[in-house]
């Protein structure tokens, strides 16, 4: 069942990461100030408290596929506890993160999952960092992952390893132009890679009319 959860469970992801979502995930800013660019006002300004609906565009290359893998859909976000994923193309699914449940719902197989999550489940280490990116807990995000953060003129970069499983091939890169919310992620794994493109449709309180009759389909309550 874990791996139900696509990008947004084993990469991000989900986005999933980002969701993961991710943005996955869900990497949810406002602007960056040139003069204070570095990691902790990355951090601060990865911190969203307000709701958040964005659009994405994901590129898979798989190891045992000779042709890339597309999706395209929506990320929705109420912070610090609600990430979802809808997946409009190839096909139409739910997937999220609330509070401590993981969910997936497949509509036109009208199938339900849902787990606990697990921040120390390796499985579910991107979502766990990209949680931490959105209630900017740099000392969480530092205890999971080895974090390089990079800066230039024209755009920041964010590099994240896992510390404590050297054998894990999990690779994280997130990036922004400067002075701009982050709007694209890379992430490889197991010889697969995963390419989001972020794109802010709205944000504010808003959405919440509009986000929470998606929990209630993704949760089936």
């Amino acid at each position: 069942m874990v791996e139900k959860f696509g990008w947004m469970y084993r990469h991000v992801n989900m986005a999933y990461i980002l969701n993961r979502l991710l943005l996955t995930g869900l990497l949810l800013t406002s602007t960056l100030s040139v003069a204070d660019e570095s990691l902790a006002s990355l951090m601060q300004q990865l911190k969203s408290t307000t709701a958040t609906h964005m659009s994405y565009q994901e590129t898979r290359t798989l190891e045992l596929m000779d042709e890339d893998w597309h999706g395209s859909g929506y990320l929705y976000a109420i912070p610090p506890h609600i990430m979802i994923r809808e997946q409009l193309t190839p096909k139409h699914l739910y997937m999220g993160v609330i509070n401590n449940e993981m969910y997936y719902f497949d509509p036109e197989s009208d199938i339900h999952y849902n787990t606990r999550f697990d921040e120390n489940n390796p499985l579910t280490l991107s979502i766990a960092a990209f949680k931490a990116l959105m209630s900017a807990d740099e000392q969480f995000l530092q205890k999971l992952y080895r974090v390089d953060f990079y800066s230039t003129v024209q755009s920041w970069q964010l590099f994240l390893k896992p510390k404590h499983d050297a054998d894990s091939s999990l690779r994280i890169k997130i990036s922004g132009a400067t002075g701009q919310q982050a709007s694209q992620f890379h992430v490889s794994q197991d010889g697969e890679t995963s390419e989001v493109i972020l794109q802010n449709k709205a944000q504010g309180n808003q959405l919440k009319p509009i986000i929470e009759p998606i929990i209630k389909i993704l949760t089936g309550k």
